[in-house]
Order: C-alpha cells, then structure tokens, then sequence
C-alpha cells in the first residue's frame, strides 16, 4: 500500500471516528437531559407540596400527573438504552480502526513502503 493510500484511508477513518463519537455523544446528551427533566419534576414535587396546596385533590392530581411524566421520560430514556450500546459498540469499531491504521502506518514507516506486513 502507497503512503499516499495510507494516508487516505487513516484520514477517512479518523473522520469516522470523530462522526461516530459525535453521535455517541448527541445520544448520550439526551439521555443526560431526559434525567434532568425527571429531576426536575421531582424537585418541584417539594416545593408544591410545601407550597399549601390546600386541596388534597388539586395536590393528588398534581403528583399523579407527576409521575406519569417521569414515567413518559423514563420510558424515552430506556428506549435510549439500545441506541446508545449500539453508538458505542460503532464508536469503539471505528476507534479500533483507527489505531490499526495508525500501526500500520509506523509499521511501514519502519520497514519500509515494499515490505510485506508479516
């Protein structure tokens, strides 16, 4: 393989790379934020509660609507689960191609461009 070629191909996959750790990352901000939103709604369970919610219907409606929220959020974040072992087993193939590349390269570089890799 020409070191021009190399060069090519260690480009491409430092690209995928930086693609799919990309992704990873969207997801994984997702997920982060979807544990935020669920947070939050239970911090705020609190305060309306110590806020004198004076009718006790009002207040069971209130955490009944509360938990069925975080109940919608912890199902997006479980459906998220898959998703994101699938973005890193992605993201550690294009890791692992990457590395190879690059010890193919400092292979050549040592051995010489003619050389068989055995």
């Amino acid at each position: 393989m020409t070191g021009k070629k190399l060069a090519n191909l260690q480009m491409l996959a430092q690209l995928g790379q930086e693609i799919e750790l990309a992704r990873l990352a969207k997801l994984a901000q997702q997920q982060t934020d979807l544990r935020e939103q669920q947070r939050a709604l239970r911090a705020g369970l609190g305060t309306q509660e110590g806020a004198g919610l004076s009718d006790p219907a009002t207040l069971g409606k209130y955490l009944d609507w509360v938990q069925g929220q975080c109940a919608a959020l912890a199902r997006k974040e479980a459906a998220l689960a898959p998703e994101i072992a699938q973005q890193r087993a992605a993201a550690a193939k294009a890791f692992g191609r990457n590395v190879a590349l690059e010890k193919l390269a400092a292979r050549q570089a040592t051995k010489g461009w003619r050389q068989p890799l055995s």
